[in-house]
């Protein structure tokens, strides 16, 4: 039996990830950038909206900085947005179920997404 999991975000590189999430949000780079100077972990920072548009059109590599800042506004994981996992959020919790079946023994993994609590199923046959 093969294991097919469907990833939306396999391939997305993290400036398309950013724009999503910012266009998901309904947020203009403007108002991005608003809410970046106004999180506590920013400081006193200056920043400019012209920052998102570079990083969204690839002529600016994100940084783990911007990547934490962005995670905070967009509610996801920073490593996310790096393209370093393809999961928003961390799961909330694990269930793990074991089942004995013909083909032998498949394990099943359940995970529940805090953000806006996606359940994704995937299967493993051992």
């Amino acid at each position: 039996m093969q294991n097919v999991t469907m990833n939306p975000w396999k391939d997305v590189p993290s400036k398309d990830r950013v724009r999503i999430c910012r266009e998901r949000m309904n947020l203009t780079q403007l108002e991005l950038m608003d809410r970046i100077r106004e999180l506590p972990e920013n400081g006193d920072k200056e920043r400019n909206e012209k920052q998102i548009g570079y990083i969204e059109n690839g002529k600016r590599k994100l940084s783990a900085e911007y990547a934490r800042l962005l995670g905070k506004v967009f509610g996801v994981q920073p490593s996310f947005l790096l393209g370093e996992t393809d999961f928003e959020t961390k799961p909330a919790y694990v269930y793990i179920k074991t089942q004995d079946l013909e083909a032998g023994n498949k394990y099943e993994f359940s995970y529940i997404y805090q953000k806006d609590f996606h359940i994704l199923f995937d299967s493993v046959d051992l």
